[in-house]
């Protein structure tokens, strides 16, 4: 059996519907990588040595924090078709993950003396606009997506509380609630 329809099989049946969409597409976007990459590789006749030069590959052009990722991805299906014995060996043992030199990190915060910068150009007049979302972000520290998902419901002015328990997902024309990143985030 080819590995992109055993992996495409997988996916369907363990993947989708237990965990969150964002996820899946990982899963499929890996799939998509062996689809376009080792379309004719044969899962029953893969080995080490096989497995070892997709990881190559891929590392060729990503970090190796995503080799990892892809890895992980991509090892969790294969090691199922050892378990159900599609395979006689396991071929992820001993993977030894590369990549590209990680590229300098953008900040993904503002530093006090920026946010004053911000404050002080946002228009906080009478009327409603994307400036009072802005200060909305800044002074509660939620997440976009988290803010977004906020309902009437969710404020209690009376003891000044803020129920976050959801979020919007809104990378795909389904937009929808779904829970929060983490427990953490409740």
């Amino acid at each position: 059996m080819l590995l992109r329809v055993y992996y495409g099989r997988w996916i369907r049946t363990y993947k989708e519907g237990h965990i969150r969409d964002i996820t899946v597409s990982k899963y499929w976007n890996t799939h998509k990588y062996i689809e376009d990459n080792f379309p004719k590789l044969q899962i029953e006749k893969m080995n080490r040595q096989d497995y070892q030069e997709i990881l190559n590959e891929y590392a060729e052009t990503h970090e190796r924090t995503t080799v990892i990722d892809f890895h992980h991805m991509l090892k969790a299906g294969i090691r199922d078709a050892y378990h159900d014995g599609v395979i006689k060996k396991d071929p992820t043992y001993r993977a030894v993950m590369k990549g590209m030199e990680p590229r300098k990190k953008k900040n993904k915060f503002l530093h006090p003396d920026e946010i004053r910068k911000l404050v002080s150009v946002l228009d906080l007049g009478q009327e409603i606009n994307v400036d009072w979302f802005i200060l909305f972000l800044l002074k509660t520290g939620l997440r976009f997506a988290e803010a977004l998902a906020l309902t009437t419901d969710d404020f209690d002015w009376e003891n000044q509380l803020l129920n976050v328990d959801k979020t919007l997902f809104y990378k795909d024309t389904n937009i929808r609630f779904v829970p929060t990143k983490n427990t953490f985030s409740v």
